[in-house]
């Protein structure tokens, strides 16, 4: 209904950008099979639902950017719900650049931990993806002519090396 009423207001649109999504962390023990659905039902299908809507609403050419994360290739105890659908993202992605009609291209960003530096590098050494990196990897995917595939920003995600 929002695509609808978007249309409806302005036309046409260039594009959709999906940043949202939530996910239950916790181990598979921890884990009921209903957090697992509810963690693929916000992160994974929610975007798919957003991506299936908004394609007669996209102009030729245009571009639907979503976004998975660092977990899908590089999971941590605790994560599985999280890098499943994160991975989810990436693989839909791929599938559905083959499928959109009129030249409609499909990206994903994949972000590594973004945050800023620790105070104290020695002690605390994560490495953090910086904004300013996540938002020129989303206009990279808006202004580029890549499809099908998936960015990887930050230097702890394993793809960006």
């Amino acid at each position: 209904a929002s695509i609808d009423q978007l249309v409806s207001t302005v036309g046409q649109i260039d594009g959709v950008v999906s940043c949202a999504g939530s996910t239950k962390f916790g181990t598979l023990d921890e884990l009921s099979t209903e957090d697992i659905a509810e963690s693929l039902a916000n992160k994974l299908i929610g975007q798919i639902a957003l991506a299936r809507a908004s394609v007669p609403a996209i102009r030729d050419r245009g571009v639907i950017v979503l976004s998975s994360g660092l977990l899908s290739v590089s999971p941590i105890i605790g994560s599985t719900a999280k890098s499943v659908a994160n991975a989810g993202v990436e693989a839909f992605v791929r599938a559905v650049a083959l499928e959109l009609p009129r030249g409609i291209r499909a990206v994903a960003v994949s972000p590594g931990w973004v945050g800023n530096p620790p105070a104290d590098p020695i002690h605390d050494p994560r490495p953090f993806t910086s904004a300013r990196q996540v938002a020129l990897a989303y206009l990279e995917a808006i202004e580029g002519t890549m499809t099908g595939v998936t960015i990887p920003i930050g230097a702890v995600h394993p793809s960006a090396a």
